[in-house]
């Protein structure tokens, strides 16, 4: 039987030589590259900086997960693509947002594309100009004062417009819990939502105001909502969350929101009727910051922000049946146990553990220290790209390309660089054509062909 999960908190209280360093604490403070930024890090469930890499690799161990694990630079060769992914640059296409973090579309709606800016409003482009009245402004509801906490995820349920719901995710004012709601369009704007609509739907109580993950979306292979939930908070998930079944932090719920106005468990998800809750899909998440489905495969792109040694990528394929572990707290990258020092609770087998290692892992070398997930290009304007995933790290606005080959993936860092604290999410639109939200720049730029 299906199980609805409005009230699950009732079962469980889900309870950056040195003057560079100076100035990118300075640029980024506000967001993201605490290496708890966007999720990451040496943190108290505090906004303190550190990129040490706590474990000095520039290179990372092979790794066959969903396909290969590629080196820590990101510098492979021989991946098809490159001529075509270094010729690419950004175009701003609009200015005078505040603190945007993610970029969305709505089903078959070509002429707009939504974003949401952090303190609790999700703004409308069309024709690549920012519409003066917020789609939605839910501020007063909203605790965006950490640097982790707002408005964070937008997904469109796939049947709109016939079905007029979207869905976001957001930290409770007054409090650290994540929080699901549903709104509706109103019935006489397309441009305005109707703000009394909201239905809640589920509430997570969280003890610290970190690691919130933020991702919602709906799979275009079952049309179900996944919905990304970070550790919980502070530093080396002091509640084991990630390795706890029974804990709805630290993993990726997969649900239905088409029955009886609640999120309800499918009966196929990994932990249905078994031991551990059932609207879990897969666990070992520390703090997902973005994630994707490639609109053509179904392919799952999970980037989990690491603590104080490894950034990864994970790739979750559209044949999986869920009940995958990734690592966390146990692993960090394809580090096991942790290369971050943390002390856990958990009784981590590192020999025979079936913890799955991230396609692609990083460093905090070189002041890198958060990564950003990012989307599959599955567009026109730029056909030798398509299918390639783009993703990056919020510090150093540095931007990789991840290319499937046969049965692996081959990534490359690319020249182009959205800037030193900036690179807060990447998002698409209806027609597949990709964009970067640049965080303290309040500005939404579109990957294009660069006339070079």
């Amino acid at each position: 039987m299906n199980t609805t999960i409005p009230d699950l908190q009732s079962r469980r209280r889900i309870n950056a030589g040195a003057w560079f360093l100076l100035l990118l604490m300075l640029f980024v403070a506000p967001y993201g590259c605490q290496n708890d930024g966007m999720g990451n890090g040496n943190d108290n469930g505090s906004d303190n900086q550190n990129t040490n890499d706590d474990g000095g690799n520039d290179n990372t161990a092979g790794n066959d997960n969903a396909g290969g694990n590629d080196n820590a630079d990101g510098n492979d060769d021989d991946d098809g693509n490159d001529d075509d992914v270094t010729q690419v640059t950004m175009a701003v296409i609009a200015e005078g947002l505040q603190n945007p973090v993610y970029v969305t579309h709505a089903p078959g709606d070509a002429s707009r594309i939504f974003v949401l800016e952090k303190p609790g409003r999700i703004r409308i482009i069309a024709s690549d100009q920012l519409l003066d009245d917020a789609f939605l402004d839910i501020t007063e509801q909203v605790n965006a004062g950490g640097s982790e906490q707002g408005l964070l995820g937008l997904a469109f349920h796939p049947d709109y417009p016939s079905t007029p719901h979207f869905f976001v995710y957001y930290t409770i004012s007054g409090g650290n819990d994540c929080h699901i709601s549903r709104f509706s369009v109103s019935d006489t704007d397309a441009n305005s939502a109707d703000e009394s609509s909201e239905l809640a739907l589920l509430t997570v109580s969280q003890f610290a105001g970190n690691h919130n993950g933020g991702w919602l979306g709906f799979s275009p292979i079952d049309g179900l909502l996944y919905i990304a939930l970070g550790d919980g908070g502070s530093r080396c998930d002091p509640d084991d969350a990630g390795q706890d079944s029974e804990n709805l932090l630290g993993s990726m719920l997969r649900v239905n929101v088409d029955d009886a106005d609640a999120l309800t468990a499918p009966t196929d998800n990994p932990f249905a009727g078994a031991e551990g809750l059932d609207e879990i899909w897969a666990t070992g998440l520390r703090n997902p910051w973005r994630c994707a489905f490639d609109a053509e495969t179904g392919d799952f792109y999970i980037a989990d922000v690491g603590q104080e040694a490894f950034e990864e990528v994970n790739v979750q394929r559209a044949s999986s049946s869920g009940g995958e572990n990734y690592g966390w707290d146990c692993k960090e990258g394809t580090s096991c146990p942790t290369a971050s020092n943390c002390n856990t609770s958990v009784d981590c087998d590192c020999e025979n553990g079936n913890y799955v290692d991230p396609v692609f892992e990083y460093t905090h070398d070189d002041n890198r220290c958060s990564v950003t997930g990012g989307e599959v290009y599955r567009g026109n304007a730029m056909p030798g790209l398509d299918g390639v995933y783009f993703f990056g790290d919020f510090c150093t606005g540095e931007i990789w390309t991840m290319t499937p080959v046969d049965d692996s993936f081959e990534t490359t860092l690319i020249e182009m660089n959205a800037g030193i604290g900036e690179l807060s999410s990447f998002g698409r639109d209806a027609d597949g054509e990709l964009y970067i939200c640049l965080y303290e720049s309040g500005m939404v730029s579109k990957i294009v062909p660069s006339d070079g």
